[in-house]
């Protein structure tokens, strides 16, 4: 989220902000830390007072730097930001919720279709339509697969003009990723950091431009088809009543710049195609990036 708000708490210049895009890291169980490796039936639970979401994990989460977050004033521009975008989203929820449910659903009542490229010609290999064609099929596959997000959000990119996708608090995508292990990942460091702001006797505390990578083990294949390596913000505030107010932003840009690895149960034609001309296909804008955003607010009560 880059915005004149976020920049005003930059102690120092910042070079243009790079969100590693949809290019997907190869499957690994290993945490982009790759370092903090803990025994593999260790559980954790989402830290949120909301939640009863508790994963098996194989790494544990890492705890923010005490440079990353910020307090009072500071804390308080991340949180006019979120709020804004979010306010923004509400006002379009009941749209892309439809517009979802309505590519989803076409998606999955058709039959994936066993394609055979021929990729043999350069007058193909040029061709826009072409592309998306082949891509398409591919969206089809994926929703046939139970992946229908990663169908859904394909199916989007392969038009001239695709709308940036936001979503709001509460929204089926945003309570879906909410779900994910890579969601509590990110959430017990921003506990953490809220308890210690709690016992500092702060009001209000939070980070920004954070990153995380997506792995099928951490988020599921559909999200991992959906969703590389994300930023995100978070601010949380004390309320009245004891408790903490936390509103995240999770933020990706939707793209194939560079080939990605696909499952083994995906045909073995769709594979090749997505290894082999998956950014060949962005290059000939058949494939159209966009930014997509994912909001959620959550409560929780501070240790003491």
């Amino acid at each position: 989220m880059q915005s004149t708000n976020i920049k005003k708490i930059i102690k120092t210049s910042l070079a243009s902000l790079l969100i590693t895009s949809f290019t997907l890291p190869s499957i690994s169980m290993a945490s982009e830390e790759g370092s903090n490796v803990i025994p593999s039936e260790t559980m954790i639970s989402n830290p949120w007072d909301d939640s009863s979401n508790v994963q098996y994990i194989t790494e544990e989460p890492i705890l923010l730097d005490s440079e990353d977050v910020v307090y009072g004033e500071d804390a308080l521009l991340i949180k006019e930001e979120i709020i804004a975008a979010n306010e923004e989203a509400e006002k379009n929820k009941l749209k892309l919720e439809q517009e979802d449910a309505l590519i989803e659903n076409e998606l999955i009542n058709q039959t994936p279709r066993e394609t055979t490229p021929n990729l043999s010609t350069i007058q193909a290999l040029k061709s826009k339509s072409w592309y998306r064609t082949e891509f398409t099929a591919l969206a089809v596959t994926m929703a046939s697969l139970d992946c229908p997000t990663a169908g859904n959000f394909l199916k989007h990119s392969l038009q001239d003009k695709p709308t940036d996708r936001s979503y709001a608090a509460g929204s089926s995508k945003s309570n879906g990723f909410s779900k994910t292990k890579a969601y509590t990942d990110i959430s017990v460091p921003m506990a953490t950091a809220i308890d210690k702001a709690n016992k500092a006797g702060e009001k209000a505390t939070g980070a920004f431009n954070k990153s995380k990578a997506t792995y099928i083990d951490n988020v599921g294949l559909d999200w991992y088809l959906t969703i590389g390596k994300f930023s995100y913000d978070w601010m949380a505030e004390k309320q009245s009543n004891g408790k903490w107010k936390v509103y995240i932003g999770i933020h990706d840009r939707y793209d194939y710049t560079k080939s990605k690895r696909i499952p083994g149960r995906f045909p073995s034609n769709l594979i090749t195609l997505v290894t082999n001309h998956a950014a060949d296909a962005q290059t000939a804008k058949a494939i159209v990036p966009y930014k997509v955003d994912l909001y959620m607010e959550q409560s929780y009560t501070a240790k003491k």
